[in-house]
């Protein structure tokens, strides 16, 4: 009898000793007050970002620069030394490609989901409108962080995307998804740091994003807030929007 209760109050102790994980959306919204709040993301409007790009271990250096305005137009332009120039956006809803490698094309199913989130700049304050469930599934160590990891489920049926919040700060160290593309499905995963204060805003300034064996370092040098856009600003190329007519 007192050997049963001697293990009862061992087990007791060690389900004590257990952390109990903090609820995903919990994790979230302290995210949305720690980046600016969310007071400032609903008066968010328009955004441009510049930065320089760097594919790791080839020697590929180039600059990228994004506009973008709320709800859903934007226009990225990256110029990589040796490759030329890249084109992507998002216009009305329709997601498009670009460059003189590959010519034009528009972004359909999953991948156009993922690229509508990755395009919101309110996609952290808006992330119940674009995931159907979240939940935290274990604390895990990223670069010698403590961290929660957070699973969330899109609405749209595409796959599970992974977010790690560090214990001590409650940013986000890191995310990992998996991107459609016509090459297949590729796992993408982005490793951010250099958390800086760009207007109302606390901004990673730097992104290792690492697709199977390939690294690439993007370095935010100018991001700015409802910057003024002009008319035509956002369009897509001629050859884009005749694939938009034919849709």
């Amino acid at each position: 009898m007192q050997r049963k209760s001697f293990l009862a109050l061992l087990l007791l102790a060690s389900t004590g000793l257990a952390e109990t994980l903090p609820k995903a959306e919990a994790l979230l919204d302290r995210y949305i007050e720690l980046s600016g709040g969310k007071a400032a993301y609903e008066k968010l409007k328009s955004q441009s970002m510049r930065a320089e790009v760097e594919f790791i271990g080839q020697g590929i250096k180039g600059s990228s620069r994004t506009l973008s305005e709320y709800p859903n137009r934007s226009l990225t332009t990256m110029e990589l030394a040796g490759v030329g120039k890249m084109l992507s956006g998002v216009w009305d809803g329709a997601v498009w490609e670009s460059s003189e490698l590959q010519g034009q094309r528009l972004v359909t199913g999953a991948e156009r989901g993922t690229m509508l989130r990755m395009s919101d700049i309110r996609a952290v304050a808006n992330w119940r409108s674009h995931y159907s469930s979240v939940s935290t599934e274990a604390i895990e160590d990223v670069d010698g962080q403590q961290c929660y990891r957070v699973v969330a489920t899109p609405k749209d049926g595409g796959k599970p995307e992974w977010s790690w919040f560090s214990k001590d700060s409650g940013l986000v160290v890191k995310t990992k998804l998996t991107m459609i593309s016509p090459m297949g499905e590729l796992p993408l995963e982005i490793v951010v740091s250099d958390y800086r204060k760009a207007g109302s805003f606390l901004v990673p300034h730097r992104s290792i994003q690492s697709v199977g064996p390939q690294k690439i370092d993007n370095r935010i040098q100018e991001i700015r807030f409802n910057v003024a856009i002009e008319p035509g600003q956002l369009e897509p190329p001629e050859e884009i929007k005749a694939l938009i007519a034919k849709q």
